[in-house]
């Protein structure tokens, strides 16, 4: 198993990735309160799972889709298991989608990103003419896109 792995991370460098996307530092030490975004994540990773189950059995035509649901509840080994969990951590990421943002919020955990796209196009920004600067300057003229005030 090990020579597996080894031959993957030379192929892939996947633990890399995963050091990347698991141990992220957080400037004053972890808290109980920042569990919610990866709560958020692994009820998101239960709905791809779940969803990938009800998917392989259900059929979305007007004449079976009745059909599909109730063999997924009555006669799919575990069918009503899968079921329960798709619906019911569907219910919990709204509700753990806004605990999180609140979270986010609070603590001011997002700081705008600068000299980037949010910062060249988001809400402080004259969007349009930036927009057509770029855009113009992306095709290699500006002639090729006049303003309003040009006509």
């Amino acid at each position: 198993m090990k020579l597996l792995l080894d031959w993957l991370q030379d192929r892939t460098g996947y633990q890399d990735l995963l050091r990347e996307a698991l141990y992220e530092p957080i400037p004053g030490g972890a808290r109980w309160r920042y569990v919610w975004g990866s709560t958020l994540v692994f009820t998101f990773v239960i709905q791809l799972i779940s969803g990938i189950f009800l998917w392989m059995a259900y059929s979305p035509s007007a004449q079976t889709a009745w059909e599909s649901v109730y063999f997924i509840q009555n006669e799919m080994p575990y069918g009503s298991v899968v079921r329960g969990l798709h619906h019911y951590s569907a219910q919990m990421m709204v509700v753990l989608l806004a605990i999180h943002l609140i979270q986010v919020i609070i603590d001011g955990a997002y700081k705008p990103p600068r000299n980037q796209l949010l910062a060249r196009f988001g809400p402080d920004a004259n969007c349009f003419g930036t927009l057509v600067d770029r855009v113009s300057v992306a095709l290699g003229s500006k002639r090729l896109l006049r303003h309003a005030s040009d006509y």
